[in-house]
């Protein structure tokens, strides 16, 4: 589903608090929040916030679209990825999945 949250928060529109701004630089995360978001799948997170990550399916279009770009290690860690967002566009947090997440 590419795009999943492209209607909702075109590219280049998530505000970023200081503190988001200071977990994604810890987290190494700090380039991938929009392209998660842009390319992944959404789901809800409780409340009015969602959850995006990279599933298998979104990474390999994502992939098959930047094939040459992307090496075999930036895609296992972008299907490690997830991204927080509330409804207002706000970026709440992002990280790397351990678990699966629930559907």
């Amino acid at each position: 589903m590419r795009g999943a949250s492209e209607k909702l928060f075109p590219m280049g529109r998530f505000k970023k608090t200081k503190h988001v701004q200071k977990r994604l630089q810890q987290r190494g995360l700090k380039n991938l929040v929009e392209f998660v978001c842009n390319y992944g799948e959404c789901v809800p997170a409780g409340g009015r916030a969602q959850i995006c990550y990279m599933s298998k399916r979104a990474c390999h279009e994502a992939c098959s679209e930047l094939r040459g770009y992307l090496s075999k290690s930036e895609i296992d860690r972008l299907r490690r990825t997830f991204v927080v967002l509330s409804s207002d566009g706000f970026v709440i947090t992002a990280g790397h999945r351990y678990k699966k997440l629930p559907h």
